[in-house]
């Protein structure tokens, strides 16, 4: 996980948030509220950065799990149900 989040073009703030929410650095997770007082920002501006930030780890990792010329690749289901959408095996 912290190879995507090094990889990825995520604002500097958006990795602080995520690495201090979800103990990333091998530190403890702590409560959106803790990171705001930490970060002296409110509550709401966590979540928001912090939903942003996993939006984009999503669209990456689907991006990636879809586009895999290096791989094998199967049969799957695409995001929004379509059948035969050719998908990694991981």
């Amino acid at each position: 996980m912290m190879g995507m989040v090094e990889k990825l073009a995520l604002l500097p703030r958006e990795r602080l948030v995520l690495e201090l929410r979800y103990g990333l650095n091998g530190d403890a997770s702590a409560a959106q509220r803790e990171v705001a007082q930490t970060l002296g920002i409110s509550h709401s501006y966590v979540s928001r950065i912090e939903k942003h930030a996993i939006e984009k780890l999503t669209q990456a990792f689907w991006k990636e799990l879809l586009h895999c010329p290096d791989r094998q690749t199967q049969a799957g289901i695409g995001l929004a149900g379509a059948q035969g959408v050719r998908v990694c095996v991981l």
